[in-house]
């Protein structure tokens, strides 16, 4: 998007664009923890689009309890996400929200005043063969941005090979190589994520970590889905998988990235 100058300067306030969810600039003298409120609304107004894009959001949010569990039942999941709490301001620390991914969503689809899922069809899916046949909408009519778009295996493979092969697909460049870059550099942390072993950082939305001793790119779907993309090796790992009945176990997860862990280090053994 940003090549299509779509996107704009990523240190942009999301309220900015989501005009509609800015915070009221005054409350009346009545109004109840009215200073509290004035300073939750003080980093509404500087969270930016980075900082939803690097799950540093500084919100007071636990993506495996309650919040989460009302951002899945909210009737309008972005305002929801919005007005949650802050911890600390944001810029500051990692801390995984599946909220962020939805706002982001919301940004975009603002961005392109378009069929979000038109747009994704026609500039990224349909030309490296991905059809994209099912991506689910929330109560207010957007596409999820945090999950629930069904792709096969080897269309997760498919995008994980566009990556791989820096944005190019059959002579195309349908992303940027230097948004590539930019999205896989370490923008965070991820001294308190126990889950990712021999992790060393985040980007855009994108999960770094090494295996045996190369740098490797992770991108994590819901329990046991998978794309690890290791540029030095030019390797991509795809796993698709059920791990547990709820879809939603670390310590599954982690048993996933030492399986790819092994396979690696028989590839390299082997070569």
């Amino acid at each position: 998007m940003r090549d299509k100058g779509l996107l704009p300067d990523l240190n942009t306030p999301v309220v900015n664009i989501l005009t509609e969810y800015a915070p009221p600039a005054l409350y009346p003298h009545n109004v109840w923890y009215a200073e509290d409120r004035l300073w939750h609304d003080s980093l509404r107004r500087v969270m930016t689009l980075k900082d939803i894009l690097t799950m540093q959001t500084g919100l007071a949010w636990n993506d495996f309890g309650a919040t989460v569990n009302g951002l899945l039942f909210s009737t309008d999941p972005v305002r929801y996400t919005l007005e949650v709490p802050y911890d600390e301001e944001p810029g500051q620390t990692f801390n995984y929200c599946s909220g962020a991914s939805t706002v982001f969503e919301a940004v975009l689809e603002r961005l392109i005043k378009t069929d979000l899922k038109l747009f994704a069809d026609t500039n990224l899916f349909n030309p490296i063969g991905i059809k994209n046949k099912r991506w689910d909408t929330d109560p207010m009519g957007r596409y999820s941005g945090a999950s629930e778009m069904f792709l096969t295996t080897q269309e997760l493979m498919r995008f994980g090979l566009l990556y791989l092969h820096r944005g190019n697909s059959n002579g195309q460049q349908i992303i940027a190589e230097s948004w590539i870059k930019e999205s896989w550099a370490a923008h965070a942390k991820l001294n308190k994520w126990p889950v990712l072993p021999h992790a060393n950082g985040y980007g855009y939305y994108w999960w770094r970590r090494k295996t045996n001793g190369y740098q490797a790119y992770i991108a994590s779907g819901a329990g046991g889905q998978l794309i690890c993309i290791i540029p030095k090796l030019d390797i991509v790992i795809v796993t698709n998988c059920f791990m547990n009945d709820k879809n939603r176990g670390r310590m599954e997860i982690k048993l996933l990235h030492l399986f790819i862990d092994q396979v690696v280090k028989e590839m390299i053994t082997k070569h």
